[in-house]
């Protein structure tokens, strides 16, 4: 019996990791529509959030995205598209053993109803830690309210906002917390 594995297996690895956390979404959103339907204020956000999927800390969590992060811009530079930085950003962190979501839908409760609007979390790192991968010139206040808007709707606790549009990503790190 062998006991290397090849690249197909690690990607078998990064699917089933990826399907397992999909599923855990899923049923939260279900637990979401259940929360509705008997009257209780989403008790599953208190549990669930405060910690990651893969037993790390958010402040572990955050230390490697900035880490995974500060290496891409390194190799890349400022002055590309949003959307390479958050590729390569992704690929770097499920290279270093992160479970990673891209673009995870994030829908708002109203009025008792759970509506998907569009709004989307850039990334969902290790199930708790929100990602808002930005290329501007420069971060504006709207940009800290989209992030601590997404952590409030989502019941996340931290999140971190990059702008890779910066000659030093370290300009470019913003760090916000809700309700700790």
């Amino acid at each position: 019996m062998s006991c290397f594995f090849t690249a197909e297996d690690a990607e078998d690895a990064e699917k089933r990791q990826l399907q397992e956390l999909f599923q855990k979404h899923l049923q939260l959103k279900f637990l979401c529509v259940l929360c509705v339907l008997c009257g209780k204020k989403m008790m599953r956000l208190k549990t669930h959030r405060g910690a990651s999927l893969r037993g790390m800390s958010l402040n572990d969590s955050s230390g490697a995205v900035v880490d995974a992060a500060i290496k891409v811009h390194t190799a890349l530079g400022p002055g590309l598209l949003e959307g390479a930085y958050e590729g390569c950003l992704v690929h770097e962190l499920r290279k270093r053993g992160h479970l990673v979501v891209q673009q995870l839908s994030l829908p708002v409760l109203y009025d008792g109803i759970c509506i998907d609007l569009g709004y989307r979390i850039d990334l969902l790192v290790d199930g708790g830690l929100v990602v808002e991968v930005k290329s501007v010139g420069k971060l504006a206040p709207i940009h800290n309210a989209q992030l601590l808007s997404y952590l409030k709707l989502g019941g996340y606790k931290v999140g971190l906002l990059l702008n890779f549009n910066v000659p030093h990503l370290k300009d470019g790190i913003r760090r916000m917390a809700n309700r700790l």
